[in-house]
């Protein structure tokens, strides 16, 4: 699924708004994977904003992320979780933006009465 499908599947504030959360997307996306979280930017004003419309409060960039370095049309706009470790000096683990027509698995929220799982 590329990241500008519709998010159907996806409820509550995607990939991760707190520490909490976002190991819980690292113990569900495999190594070596990197998937979407549902987190865009979109707008010019550069602000990430989660599928359900609102602004990205919490993020775990990778060291030198959003860079927008592979898009050619610059358009890097969607954020993936990234289980890929390199190497223990270079941690990639953590978010990254891609272009949102890449497809890559999707991890999805699901929310209970009065609590949020992924």
């Amino acid at each position: 699924m590329n990241a500008d499908a519709p998010p159907s599947t996806n409820s509550g504030e995607g990939g991760g708004s707190s520490d909490e959360e976002d190991a819980a997307v690292r113990a569900v996306v495999p190594e070596n994977v990197t998937a979407w979280i549902g987190a865009t930017h979109h707008d010019d004003l550069g602000d990430w904003m989660w599928d359900t419309n609102l602004i990205v409060n919490y993020t775990n960039w990778v060291l030198g992320q959003p860079d927008n370095a592979n898009a050619t049309d610059d358009q890097e706009d969607c954020a993936a979780y990234n289980n890929t470790n390199v190497t223990a000096a270079y941690n990639t683990t953590g978010w990254e933006d891609y272009h949102c027509l890449d497809t890559r698995p999707f991890v999805c929220m699901i929310i209970q009465i009065g609590r949020a799982h992924v």
